[in-house]
């Protein structure tokens, strides 16, 4: 049984760093597509090349989830799916269309603000200081996030009196 469990775990680890692998190569491909579409495709829409974008990756999602999932979905998480599509989907749409304005990394940046705010929302509802592996993981997303946006601590030692 202990093999089992130590297979159970080497198998959701290693499909966790490849999901954020993916997610992390999303940024620049998304950015490299847009770029790309807007070359090819000079007087298309912001919003046709997003939106081509955004049905493209749910359409390759959609096929994987096929072949991997063999058991139909109850009428509740057909619901559930669906929505979580719809907004998910907009979201996308926005993000995707924000990145074509600026950088890569700057759209990560913004988009991993939710990282930061969701221990703090979990701390406050449970009343109580988060554990210590929490506060080294959001002190190490702080840092990851300031390497993103290109964060220059000597500024904040500069006077603007001078």
């Amino acid at each position: 049984m202990p093999d089992s469990k130590s297979r159970e775990l080497r198998i959701a680890t290693a499909g966790l760093v490849l999901a954020c692998f993916f997610w992390g190569v999303g940024f620049p491909l998304t950015k490299a597509y847009a770029l790309r579409a807007q070359t090819e495709a000079p007087g298309a829409s912001g919003w046709f090349i997003v939106s081509s974008l955004v049905v493209g990756r749910f359409l390759v999602s959609a096929l994987l989830l096929l072949t991997v999932e063999r058991r139909r979905p109850t009428g509740l998480e057909l619901e559930q799916g669906l929505w979580v599509g719809l907004f998910s989907g907009v979201g996308l749409v926005f993000q995707t269309d924000g990145m074509i304005l600026t950088d890569a990394s700057t759209s990560a940046f913004l988009t991993q603000g939710y990282v930061l705010v969701l221990p703090v929302v979990a701390a406050v509802l449970a009343r109580r200081f988060p554990e210590l592996r929490v506060v080294i993981s959001v002190l190490a997303i702080v840092v990851g996030l300031a390497v993103l946006a290109r964060f220059d601590p000597c500024l904040l030692y500069t006077s603007d009196a001078a």
